[in-house]
Protein backbone atom coordinates (compact mmCIF):
# COMPACT_ATOMS: atom_id res chain seq x y z
CA UNK A 1 0.00 0.00 0.00
CA UNK A 2 1.50 3.33 -1.01
CA UNK A 3 1.93 6.11 1.46
CA UNK A 4 -0.54 8.96 1.20
CA UNK A 5 1.03 12.33 0.53
CA UNK A 6 -0.13 15.34 2.48
CA UNK A 7 0.85 18.58 0.78
CA UNK A 8 1.66 21.35 3.29
CA UNK A 9 -0.69 24.29 2.97
CA UNK A 10 -0.45 27.71 4.56
CA UNK A 11 -4.23 27.86 4.26
CA UNK A 12 -4.64 25.21 6.91
CA UNK A 13 -1.98 26.56 9.24
CA UNK A 14 -3.64 29.95 9.20
CA UNK A 15 -7.08 28.47 9.67
CA UNK A 16 -6.11 26.54 12.78
CA UNK A 17 -4.72 29.68 14.39
CA UNK A 18 -7.39 32.34 14.91
CA UNK A 19 -6.19 35.48 13.16
CA UNK A 20 -8.01 38.56 14.35
CA UNK A 21 -7.45 41.60 12.18
CA UNK A 22 -8.59 43.99 14.88
CA UNK A 23 -5.00 44.94 15.59
CA UNK A 24 -4.33 46.17 12.06
CA UNK A 25 -3.76 49.92 11.82
CA UNK A 26 -3.61 52.41 9.00
CA UNK A 27 -0.21 53.43 7.72
CA UNK A 28 0.85 57.06 7.87
CA UNK A 29 0.04 57.73 4.23
CA UNK A 30 -3.47 56.25 4.46
CA UNK A 31 -6.47 58.40 5.20
CA UNK A 32 -8.70 57.35 8.05
CA UNK A 33 -12.09 56.19 6.75
CA UNK A 34 -15.03 58.46 7.40
CA UNK A 35 -17.68 55.86 6.66
CA UNK A 36 -17.85 52.21 7.60
CA UNK A 37 -20.16 49.27 7.07
CA UNK A 38 -21.29 46.79 9.69
CA UNK A 39 -22.54 43.32 8.69
CA UNK A 40 -23.88 40.77 11.18
CA UNK A 41 -24.07 37.06 10.38
CA UNK A 42 -25.81 34.21 12.13
CA UNK A 43 -25.03 30.52 11.79
CA UNK A 44 -27.70 28.12 10.56
CA UNK A 45 -27.15 24.72 12.16
CA UNK A 46 -27.58 21.61 10.04
CA UNK A 47 -27.19 17.92 10.76
CA UNK A 48 -23.65 18.00 9.44
CA UNK A 49 -22.45 21.05 11.36
CA UNK A 50 -24.65 21.29 14.42
CA UNK A 51 -21.60 21.40 16.71
CA UNK A 52 -19.94 24.30 14.87
CA UNK A 53 -20.12 27.80 16.28
CA UNK A 54 -19.17 31.24 15.05
CA UNK A 55 -15.93 30.88 17.01
CA UNK A 56 -15.10 28.02 14.61
CA UNK A 57 -15.93 30.20 11.60
CA UNK A 58 -14.08 33.35 12.69
CA UNK A 59 -10.53 32.13 11.87
CA UNK A 60 -11.62 31.27 8.33
CA UNK A 61 -13.20 34.69 7.83
CA UNK A 62 -10.06 36.38 9.18
CA UNK A 63 -7.90 34.38 6.80
CA UNK A 64 -10.05 35.34 3.81
CA UNK A 65 -9.82 39.00 4.79
CA UNK A 66 -6.05 38.70 4.89
CA UNK A 67 -5.59 37.01 1.52
CA UNK A 68 -8.01 39.48 -0.11
CA UNK A 69 -5.93 42.31 1.42
CA UNK A 70 -8.98 43.82 3.09
CA UNK A 71 -6.97 45.60 5.73
CA UNK A 72 -9.83 47.51 7.32
CA UNK A 73 -11.96 44.44 8.07
CA UNK A 74 -12.41 43.51 11.73
CA UNK A 75 -14.30 40.45 12.95
CA UNK A 76 -15.85 39.83 16.34
CA UNK A 77 -18.10 37.12 17.75
CA UNK A 78 -20.89 38.45 19.97
CA UNK A 79 -23.51 36.06 21.38
CA UNK A 80 -22.68 33.52 18.65
CA UNK A 81 -23.19 36.05 15.86
CA UNK A 82 -20.33 37.18 13.67
CA UNK A 83 -19.96 40.94 13.30
CA UNK A 84 -17.78 42.29 10.48
CA UNK A 85 -16.89 45.99 10.29
CA UNK A 86 -14.76 47.82 7.75
CA UNK A 87 -14.45 50.64 5.24
CA UNK A 88 -17.42 51.04 2.91
CA UNK A 89 -15.09 50.62 -0.08
CA UNK A 90 -14.07 47.15 1.16
CA UNK A 91 -16.95 45.67 3.08
CA UNK A 92 -19.74 45.98 0.52
CA UNK A 93 -22.50 43.35 0.42
CA UNK A 94 -20.74 41.33 -2.27
CA UNK A 95 -17.48 41.23 -0.32
CA UNK A 96 -19.36 40.30 2.82
CA UNK A 97 -20.95 37.40 0.95
CA UNK A 98 -17.64 36.23 -0.50
CA UNK A 99 -16.05 36.34 2.94
CA UNK A 100 -18.32 33.52 4.02
CA UNK A 101 -17.66 31.22 1.07
CA UNK A 102 -15.97 28.49 3.09
CA UNK A 103 -17.07 25.53 0.98
CA UNK A 104 -13.89 25.51 -1.07
CA UNK A 105 -12.99 21.80 -1.19
CA UNK A 106 -12.74 20.38 -4.72
CA UNK A 107 -11.19 17.56 -6.72
CA UNK A 108 -8.55 18.64 -9.23
CA UNK A 109 -7.20 16.82 -12.26
CA UNK A 110 -3.50 16.66 -13.02
CA UNK A 111 -2.67 17.95 -16.48
CA UNK A 112 -0.73 15.37 -18.47
CA UNK A 113 1.28 17.89 -20.50
CA UNK A 114 1.82 20.45 -17.79
CA UNK A 115 5.01 22.51 -17.86
CA UNK A 116 6.15 25.25 -15.53
CA UNK A 117 7.10 27.43 -18.51
CA UNK A 118 3.45 28.16 -19.26
CA UNK A 119 2.82 29.44 -15.74
CA UNK A 120 5.99 31.53 -15.76
CA UNK A 121 5.04 33.09 -19.08
CA UNK A 122 1.52 33.95 -17.91
CA UNK A 123 2.78 35.32 -14.61
CA UNK A 124 5.26 37.56 -16.38
CA UNK A 125 2.50 38.85 -18.68
CA UNK A 126 0.10 39.49 -15.79
CA UNK A 127 2.77 41.25 -13.75
CA UNK A 128 3.35 43.58 -16.69
CA UNK A 129 -0.39 44.23 -16.90
CA UNK A 130 -0.52 45.05 -13.19
CA UNK A 131 2.44 47.43 -13.48
CA UNK A 132 0.75 49.26 -16.36
CA UNK A 133 -2.55 49.45 -14.49
CA UNK A 134 -0.88 50.78 -11.35
CA UNK A 135 0.71 53.57 -13.41
CA UNK A 136 -2.65 54.34 -15.01
CA UNK A 137 -4.33 54.46 -11.61
CA UNK A 138 -1.74 56.83 -10.16
CA UNK A 139 -2.02 59.15 -13.17
CA UNK A 140 -5.82 59.13 -12.97
CA UNK A 141 -5.81 59.91 -9.24
CA UNK A 142 -3.32 62.76 -9.73
CA UNK A 143 -5.18 64.31 -12.70
CA UNK A 144 -8.88 63.26 -12.76
CA UNK A 145 -9.61 65.93 -15.39
CA UNK A 146 -7.22 64.18 -17.81
CA UNK A 147 -9.01 60.83 -17.57
CA UNK A 148 -9.57 60.77 -21.36
CA UNK A 149 -5.81 60.75 -21.93
CA UNK A 150 -5.29 57.95 -19.40
CA UNK A 151 -7.97 55.88 -21.16
CA UNK A 152 -6.32 56.37 -24.56
CA UNK A 153 -2.88 55.44 -23.21
CA UNK A 154 -3.70 52.42 -21.06
CA UNK A 155 -7.15 50.90 -21.62
CA UNK A 156 -7.70 47.69 -23.58
CA UNK A 157 -11.45 48.30 -23.88
CA UNK A 158 -13.04 47.60 -27.25
CA UNK A 159 -15.02 50.87 -27.30
CA UNK A 160 -12.12 53.32 -27.23
CA UNK A 161 -13.81 55.37 -29.99
CA UNK A 162 -16.23 56.54 -27.29
CA UNK A 163 -13.38 56.95 -24.78
CA UNK A 164 -14.80 53.98 -22.83
CA UNK A 165 -17.82 56.00 -21.69
CA UNK A 166 -20.74 53.85 -20.58
CA UNK A 167 -24.09 55.63 -20.56
CA UNK A 168 -26.44 55.30 -17.61
CA UNK A 169 -26.58 51.70 -16.39
CA UNK A 170 -28.14 49.95 -13.41
CA UNK A 171 -25.24 47.56 -12.90
CA UNK A 172 -27.07 44.59 -14.43
CA UNK A 173 -24.70 42.53 -16.53
CA UNK A 174 -21.62 43.80 -14.68
CA UNK A 175 -19.54 41.68 -12.37
CA UNK A 176 -20.94 42.10 -8.88
CA UNK A 177 -17.84 43.63 -7.30
CA UNK A 178 -17.51 46.15 -10.14
CA UNK A 179 -21.18 47.15 -9.88
CA UNK A 180 -20.96 47.58 -6.10
CA UNK A 181 -17.77 49.62 -6.44
CA UNK A 182 -19.36 51.93 -9.02
CA UNK A 183 -22.40 52.69 -6.88
CA UNK A 184 -20.26 53.23 -3.78
CA UNK A 185 -18.21 55.96 -5.52
CA UNK A 186 -19.26 59.60 -5.65
CA UNK A 187 -19.80 61.59 -8.85
CA UNK A 188 -16.53 62.92 -10.25
CA UNK A 189 -14.43 60.50 -8.17
CA UNK A 190 -12.17 57.62 -9.17
CA UNK A 191 -13.19 54.16 -7.96
CA UNK A 192 -10.83 51.79 -6.22
CA UNK A 193 -8.75 49.46 -8.41
CA UNK A 194 -10.56 46.13 -8.77
CA UNK A 195 -8.88 42.84 -9.67
CA UNK A 196 -11.11 40.03 -10.93
CA UNK A 197 -10.20 36.60 -12.25
CA UNK A 198 -9.71 37.90 -15.78
CA UNK A 199 -9.05 41.63 -15.64
CA UNK A 200 -7.93 44.77 -13.82
CA UNK A 201 -10.47 47.60 -13.72
CA UNK A 202 -11.18 51.06 -12.37
CA UNK A 203 -13.41 53.92 -13.47
CA UNK A 204 -14.37 57.55 -13.08
CA UNK A 205 -18.01 58.14 -12.14
CA UNK A 206 -19.35 60.85 -14.46
CA UNK A 207 -22.95 61.20 -13.32
CA UNK A 208 -25.76 59.37 -11.57
CA UNK A 209 -29.54 59.48 -11.48
CA UNK A 210 -32.51 57.47 -10.30
CA UNK A 211 -35.77 56.45 -11.89
CA UNK A 212 -38.86 54.64 -10.72
CA UNK A 213 -39.56 51.05 -11.63
CA UNK A 214 -42.63 48.99 -10.85
CA UNK A 215 -43.41 45.28 -10.80
CA UNK A 216 -46.84 44.47 -12.19
CA UNK A 217 -49.27 41.87 -13.54
CA UNK A 218 -52.07 42.37 -16.02
CA UNK A 219 -55.11 40.69 -17.53
CA UNK A 220 -55.73 41.53 -21.20
CA UNK A 221 -59.13 41.32 -22.87
CA UNK A 222 -58.53 41.79 -26.61
CA UNK A 223 -60.64 41.51 -29.76
CA UNK A 224 -60.46 41.13 -33.53
CA UNK A 225 -58.58 44.13 -34.91
CA UNK A 226 -56.67 44.96 -31.73
CA UNK A 227 -52.88 45.08 -31.93
CA UNK A 228 -51.09 41.76 -31.33
CA UNK A 229 -54.40 39.98 -30.91
CA UNK A 230 -54.65 36.34 -29.97
CA UNK A 231 -54.95 34.42 -33.31
CA UNK A 232 -57.47 32.03 -31.74
CA UNK A 233 -59.74 34.87 -30.60
CA UNK A 234 -63.02 35.50 -32.45
CA UNK A 235 -64.76 38.12 -30.31
CA UNK A 236 -65.56 41.57 -31.68
CA UNK A 237 -64.74 44.78 -29.84
CA UNK A 238 -68.31 45.13 -28.55
CA UNK A 239 -68.29 41.53 -27.37
CA UNK A 240 -64.94 42.09 -25.65
CA UNK A 241 -66.25 45.21 -23.93
CA UNK A 242 -69.32 43.34 -22.71
CA UNK A 243 -67.16 40.47 -21.42
CA UNK A 244 -64.82 42.93 -19.70
CA UNK A 245 -67.73 44.54 -17.83
CA UNK A 246 -69.00 41.11 -16.76
CA UNK A 247 -65.72 40.06 -15.14
CA UNK A 248 -64.36 43.32 -13.71
CA UNK A 249 -66.08 42.94 -10.33
CA UNK A 250 -64.81 39.36 -9.93
CA UNK A 251 -61.09 40.25 -10.09
CA UNK A 252 -59.37 40.89 -6.76
CA UNK A 253 -55.72 41.18 -5.68
CA UNK A 254 -55.99 37.76 -4.05
CA UNK A 255 -57.26 35.91 -7.13
CA UNK A 256 -55.50 38.06 -9.75
CA UNK A 257 -52.93 35.43 -10.79
CA UNK A 258 -55.58 32.72 -11.13
CA UNK A 259 -57.85 35.03 -13.13
CA UNK A 260 -54.96 35.97 -15.44
CA UNK A 261 -54.29 32.31 -16.19
CA UNK A 262 -58.01 31.76 -16.83
CA UNK A 263 -59.04 34.92 -18.69
CA UNK A 264 -56.09 36.86 -20.13
CA UNK A 265 -55.57 36.98 -23.89
CA UNK A 266 -51.86 37.80 -23.52
CA UNK A 267 -50.38 34.39 -24.29
CA UNK A 268 -46.86 35.59 -23.46
CA UNK A 269 -47.56 35.82 -19.73
CA UNK A 270 -51.02 34.48 -18.90
CA UNK A 271 -49.43 31.20 -17.83
CA UNK A 272 -47.30 33.17 -15.35
CA UNK A 273 -50.29 34.83 -13.74
CA UNK A 274 -50.02 37.84 -16.05
CA UNK A 275 -46.57 38.78 -14.71
CA UNK A 276 -44.85 41.60 -16.61
CA UNK A 277 -41.81 41.64 -14.33
CA UNK A 278 -40.31 45.02 -13.43
CA UNK A 279 -40.07 47.91 -15.88
CA UNK A 280 -39.47 51.70 -15.99
CA UNK A 281 -41.44 54.40 -17.76
CA UNK A 282 -41.18 54.49 -21.53
CA UNK A 283 -41.64 50.76 -22.10
CA UNK A 284 -45.42 50.25 -22.12
CA UNK A 285 -48.25 52.01 -23.95
CA UNK A 286 -48.82 55.52 -22.57
CA UNK A 287 -52.30 54.85 -21.17
CA UNK A 288 -51.14 51.61 -19.53
CA UNK A 289 -48.04 53.31 -18.13
CA UNK A 290 -49.95 56.27 -16.67
CA UNK A 291 -52.43 53.97 -14.95
CA UNK A 292 -49.78 51.58 -13.63
CA UNK A 293 -47.38 54.20 -12.26
CA UNK A 294 -50.20 56.09 -10.52
CA UNK A 295 -51.75 52.92 -9.06
CA UNK A 296 -51.63 52.10 -5.37
CA UNK A 297 -49.77 48.96 -4.37
CA UNK A 298 -51.74 45.71 -4.40
CA UNK A 299 -54.92 47.34 -5.71
CA UNK A 300 -56.58 46.27 -8.97
CA UNK A 301 -56.69 49.09 -11.54
CA UNK A 302 -58.82 49.07 -14.66
CA UNK A 303 -60.19 48.50 -17.10
CA UNK A 304 -57.59 50.59 -18.99
CA UNK A 305 -57.97 50.74 -22.77
CA UNK A 306 -54.96 50.62 -25.11
CA UNK A 307 -54.43 49.55 -28.71
CA UNK A 308 -54.11 45.97 -27.40
CA UNK A 309 -57.53 45.89 -25.73
CA UNK A 310 -58.62 46.38 -22.12
CA UNK A 311 -56.27 45.75 -19.21
CA UNK A 312 -56.71 45.06 -15.53
CA UNK A 313 -53.48 45.92 -13.71
CA UNK A 314 -52.05 44.90 -10.33
CA UNK A 315 -48.86 46.68 -9.16
CA UNK A 316 -47.03 44.67 -6.49
CA UNK A 317 -43.82 46.68 -6.05
CA UNK A 318 -42.44 50.18 -6.57
CA UNK A 319 -38.79 51.08 -6.23
CA UNK A 320 -36.31 53.79 -7.10
CA UNK A 321 -33.47 52.32 -9.18
CA UNK A 322 -30.06 54.07 -9.30
CA UNK A 323 -28.26 54.56 -12.61
CA UNK A 324 -24.63 55.52 -13.08
CA UNK A 325 -22.70 56.92 -16.05
CA UNK A 326 -18.99 56.14 -15.99
CA UNK A 327 -15.76 55.94 -17.96
CA UNK A 328 -13.51 52.97 -17.29
CA UNK A 329 -10.07 51.53 -17.92
CA UNK A 330 -9.53 47.80 -18.36
CA UNK A 331 -6.49 45.59 -18.79
CA UNK A 332 -6.99 41.86 -19.21
CA UNK A 333 -5.25 39.02 -17.36
CA UNK A 334 -4.39 35.52 -18.50
CA UNK A 335 -5.85 32.84 -16.19
CA UNK A 336 -3.23 30.92 -14.25
CA UNK A 337 -3.38 27.16 -14.04
CA UNK A 338 -2.40 26.01 -10.52
CA UNK A 339 1.37 25.53 -10.47
CA UNK A 340 1.07 21.91 -9.41
CA UNK A 341 -0.70 21.12 -12.66
CA UNK A 342 -4.01 20.31 -10.93
CA UNK A 343 -7.17 22.07 -12.08
CA UNK A 344 -10.59 21.89 -10.32
CA UNK A 345 -13.06 19.52 -11.94
CA UNK A 346 -15.53 18.78 -9.10
CA UNK A 347 -16.57 21.26 -6.41
CA UNK A 348 -17.62 19.04 -3.52
CA UNK A 349 -17.30 21.25 -0.43
CA UNK A 350 -20.96 22.21 -0.04
CA UNK A 351 -22.18 18.71 -0.90
CA UNK A 352 -20.40 16.91 1.95
CA UNK A 353 -22.52 15.38 4.70
CA UNK A 354 -19.73 14.25 7.01
CA UNK A 355 -16.01 13.51 7.26
CA UNK A 356 -14.94 10.90 9.77
CA UNK A 357 -11.97 8.60 10.40
CA UNK A 358 -12.24 4.83 10.42
CA UNK A 359 -9.85 2.17 11.64
CA UNK A 360 -9.57 -1.36 10.28
CA UNK A 361 -7.88 -3.94 12.50
CA UNK A 362 -6.23 -6.95 10.85
CA UNK A 363 -4.90 -9.88 12.94
CA UNK A 364 -1.33 -10.91 12.14
CA UNK A 365 -0.02 -14.46 11.96
CA UNK A 366 2.56 -13.82 14.66
CA UNK A 367 1.68 -14.35 18.31
CA UNK A 368 3.16 -12.86 21.43
CA UNK A 369 4.82 -14.87 24.18
CA UNK A 370 1.54 -14.92 26.07
CA UNK A 371 -0.18 -16.59 23.15
CA UNK A 372 -2.34 -13.58 22.19
CA UNK A 373 -2.66 -12.53 18.55
CA UNK A 374 -1.32 -9.12 17.50
CA UNK A 375 -3.07 -6.93 14.96
CA UNK A 376 -2.28 -4.08 12.61
CA UNK A 377 -4.46 -1.01 12.31
CA UNK A 378 -5.10 0.76 9.03
CA UNK A 379 -6.53 4.27 9.36
CA UNK A 380 -8.56 5.92 6.65
CA UNK A 381 -10.77 8.96 6.14
CA UNK A 382 -14.33 8.46 4.88
CA UNK A 383 -16.19 11.36 3.23
CA UNK A 384 -19.94 10.97 2.78
CA UNK A 385 -22.12 13.25 0.63
CA UNK A 386 -25.68 14.44 0.26
CA UNK A 387 -27.79 13.01 -2.58
CA UNK A 388 -26.47 15.50 -5.14
CA UNK A 389 -22.88 14.85 -4.11
CA UNK A 390 -23.26 11.06 -4.19
CA UNK A 391 -24.63 11.15 -7.72
CA UNK A 392 -21.85 13.50 -8.80
CA UNK A 393 -19.18 11.15 -7.41
CA UNK A 394 -20.80 8.08 -8.99
CA UNK A 395 -20.92 9.77 -12.40
CA UNK A 396 -17.29 10.81 -11.95
CA UNK A 397 -16.24 7.25 -11.03
CA UNK A 398 -17.70 5.81 -14.24
CA UNK A 399 -14.95 7.43 -16.30
CA UNK A 400 -12.19 7.64 -13.67
CA UNK A 401 -11.39 4.28 -12.11
CA UNK A 402 -7.87 5.34 -11.09
CA UNK A 403 -7.72 8.45 -8.89
CA UNK A 404 -3.93 8.83 -9.01
CA UNK A 405 -4.17 11.68 -11.55
CA UNK A 406 -6.23 13.77 -9.13
CA UNK A 407 -5.86 15.71 -5.90
CA UNK A 408 -8.11 17.17 -3.23
CA UNK A 409 -7.81 20.95 -3.40
CA UNK A 410 -8.55 23.80 -1.01
CA UNK A 411 -9.02 27.23 -2.57
CA UNK A 412 -7.73 25.72 -5.86
CA UNK A 413 -4.42 24.75 -4.24
CA UNK A 414 -3.54 21.01 -3.97
CA UNK A 415 -3.92 19.69 -0.44
CA UNK A 416 -3.99 15.89 -0.72
CA UNK A 417 -2.67 13.94 -3.70
CA UNK A 418 -4.93 10.99 -4.39
CA UNK A 419 -3.46 7.55 -5.14
CA UNK A 420 -4.70 4.34 -6.71
CA UNK A 421 -5.49 3.10 -3.17
CA UNK A 422 -8.15 5.78 -2.73
CA UNK A 423 -11.57 4.90 -4.06
CA UNK A 424 -15.14 5.97 -4.71
CA UNK A 425 -17.44 3.25 -3.39
CA UNK A 426 -20.62 1.98 -5.01
CA UNK A 427 -22.74 4.24 -2.76
CA UNK A 428 -20.87 7.42 -3.74
CA UNK A 429 -18.57 7.63 -0.71
CA UNK A 430 -14.98 8.86 -1.09
CA UNK A 431 -12.50 6.77 0.92
CA UNK A 432 -8.97 8.10 1.48
CA UNK A 433 -6.58 5.45 2.69
CA UNK A 434 -2.89 4.67 2.88
CA UNK A 435 -0.15 4.35 5.49
CA UNK A 436 -1.61 6.94 7.82
CA UNK A 437 -1.34 7.27 11.57
CA UNK A 438 -4.29 7.97 13.84
CA UNK A 439 -2.87 11.42 14.60
CA UNK A 440 -2.64 12.27 10.89
CA UNK A 441 -6.19 11.15 10.19
CA UNK A 442 -7.57 13.17 13.11
CA UNK A 443 -5.66 16.23 11.94
CA UNK A 444 -6.86 15.88 8.34
CA UNK A 445 -10.44 15.41 9.56
CA UNK A 446 -10.37 18.71 11.46
CA UNK A 447 -8.68 20.62 8.63
CA UNK A 448 -10.96 19.37 5.88
CA UNK A 449 -14.11 19.95 7.92
CA UNK A 450 -13.07 23.57 8.34
CA UNK A 451 -13.18 23.99 4.57
CA UNK A 452 -15.94 21.68 3.47
CA UNK A 453 -18.95 21.08 5.68
CA UNK A 454 -21.94 23.09 4.43
CA UNK A 455 -21.97 25.63 7.22
CA UNK A 456 -24.99 27.86 6.78
CA UNK A 457 -24.24 31.52 7.46
CA UNK A 458 -27.02 34.03 6.94
CA UNK A 459 -26.70 37.81 6.74
CA UNK A 460 -29.12 39.18 9.35
CA UNK A 461 -28.14 42.86 9.40
CA UNK A 462 -26.20 45.23 7.16
CA UNK A 463 -25.84 48.94 7.84
CA UNK A 464 -23.68 51.96 7.03
CA UNK A 465 -22.25 53.59 10.14
CA UNK A 466 -20.35 56.84 10.58
CA UNK A 467 -17.00 56.44 12.21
Amino acid sequence: MTKQKHIPSTVLVITITALSLSGCSLSNDQKAPTEQVKATYQIIATTANQDMSMQDIKPIIDYRAKVKKLRSINSEVVDNTLVLTGDTSELTPVIAEKMTEINQLSIGEKRKNFTGEEITRKKTYNEGQKDSMNRAYEEAKESPDSFDDVVTTYSENTNLIDKSVHDFQTGKGLQREIADTLFATGTGSITKLVTTSNMLWFAKVLDRKEHEEITAQHILISYIGSKAQNPYLHRTKSQAEKFMNEIKDTITPKNFSAKARELSDDASNSGKGGSLGNFPRGVMSRAFEDAAFSAELNQVVGPVETEFGWHFILVTKKESVPFVKYQDIVRFLKPLTPESGYVPVLHIGNKIHDIKPQVKSTPTEETTGSGSTTETKDYRLVITFNNEGRQMLLDFAKSHKDLSNFALMIDNAPYWKLTSDDQITSDGTLVLQGELTEEQVRSFEAEMKSYSLPTGIQLIDFQVIQK
